[in-house]
């Protein structure tokens, strides 16, 4: 045969395999080629002529993939870019969120707890938000409206804009509309003569808190705060606090609990 040993490939590891694949195919003994000036005699190949032609074209795939996959362009990373959210998306988003914490509607009414309570559970939320824009307060507190308090607000929208007030002043209309100056002082006077009375610790306690809203000026700090929730216990439990309570409010609270719980059992063991 030609000089078949004359391999046109640069690569010595792939024109050796392509020379013994070769010699695989050639089946004829006594067959030479020439490598170099030097026949060689090929012996009887073992496998079948296709096998060895299955194995040249596999080499021979392999290294035209290699030479393309260096010729394909690689995909150029794209920036990804931020879509800004208008301000409808903006409100709709925040109108969810508050919505998901505030699953209280207000109706209006008469009831002064409710009407404080209302706008109390609004400012915590709004706050937790990180809600700083009045506007976006007052839409966001007047969404849960209904029934009376939304016929109030839609009547009061006609005549008056919105966007230009200030969350306090809002809170000084509402106010105005649900909780009337002379309720709030009477609710203040409520706090001011408070006493326990017939009232079960937990009890006291619970309109003790619910009412020192009104009269911010009496618990201003922990100590005046403590002082007056101890004042209106009953003379007993009272005589039996010790200084050592007087200046932290919880302290002051669980002390009197312990106490009213320790009569209850000394008068129960007394019946016996």
């Amino acid at each position: 045969m030609g000089d078949v040993g004359e391999s046109s490939s640069s690569n010595p590891a792939e024109q050796v395999e392509d020379d013994t694949l070769l010699r695989d195919l050639i089946t004829l003994r006594g067959v030479s080629t020439r490598r170099e000036n030097v026949e060689t005699p090929i012996e009887e190949g073992e496998g079948s002529v296709e096998l060895v032609l299955n194995r040249l074209l596999q080499s021979a795939l392999r290294a035209t993939i290699a030479t393309f996959s260096q010729l394909v362009p690689q995909p150029i990373p794209q920036p990804v870019v931020q879509v800004e959210e208008t301000p409808s998306q903006k409100c709709l988003k925040l109108i969810s969120g508050f919505s998901k914490l505030m699953p209280m509607m207000f109706e209006g009414g008469a009831d002064l707890m409710v009407v404080d309570d209302y706008i109390d559970q609004v400012e915590t939320h709004l706050t937790f938000m990180d809600v700083t824009d009045d506007y976006v307060k007052i839409v966001l507190a007047t969404y849960k409206f209904s029934k009376d308090a939304k016929l109030w607000w839609k009547s009061f929208t006609n005549q008056y804009k919105v966007e230009e007030m200030s969350w306090e002043k809002f809170k000084e209309l509402f106010y105005e509309k649900y909780f009337l100056v002379t309720k709030r002082w009477e609710l203040r006077d409520q706090f001011n003569g408070l006493i326990q009375g017939n009232m079960s610790m937990m009890e006291y306690e619970n309109k003790f808190t619910s009412l020192s809203r009104f009269a911010p000026e009496m618990v201003s700090n922990e100590v005046d705060k403590t002082w007056k929730f101890i004042s209106g216990l009953d003379y007993k439990i009272r005589l039996l606090i010790t200084a050592q309570y007087m200046k932290v409010y919880s302290k002051a609270v669980e002390r009197a609990l312990l106490l009213e719980a320790e009569a209850k059992d000394s008068n129960a063991g007394k019946e016996l």
